[in-house]
Formats: structure tokens, C-alpha cells, sequence
């Protein structure tokens, strides 16, 4: 279903980053997806990517915060 994102992470794994968390949320209908995930970084930074699925149609992007954003973040997850 979200083979465009699960490519991405398992690449990213490869390149030695740490998958934290991943949540799919299923609209009640059944016809929009959406999963985020939660990934660590070799320099202890956090990544988020989404993909959001409708129709068979996936698109993926990286999710990009602020500074203040990032460090609530941090101390949520560490």
C-alpha cells in the first residue's frame, strides 16, 4: 500500500538511520491513508516523512519543522 515510503525508510535504515515510530491513519470511508514516520539519524537528528494515499496514488514528503518544534520534539521522544 505505501510502497513509496516503506522504499524511502528501508533506505534510510540502510544508511543507518533508527526507525521510532510509524502510525497510519485510515480515513472512515476507507479512501484516504495517511502514515507518518519517525526516524533517528546517525547524527541523533529527527527526520518525519508522510505519505498520504488516495485512490492508489501515494505522494511522499519529508516533513520539515522548526527550531522550537524540533526540541519539544526531542524531549517528547527521548
Amino acid at each position: 500500500m505505501f510502497t513509496q515510503l516503506e522504499e524511502c525508510v528501508s533506505r534510510l535504515i540502510r544508511e543507518g538511520h533508527q526507525l521510532l515510530y510509524s502510525r497510519t491513519v485510515i480515513s472512515e470511508d476507507g479512501e484516504m491513508s495517511l502514515r507518518t514516520v519517525f526516524v533517528r539519524d546517525k547524527n541523533n537528528g529527527i527526520e518525519i516523512w508522510q505519505s498520504f494515499l488516495v485512490d492508489e496514488k501515494e505522494t511522499v514528503s519529508r516533513v520539515y519543522l522548526s527550531k522550537q518544534e524540533i526540541q519539544a520534539l526531542k524531549l517528547l521522544l527521548h
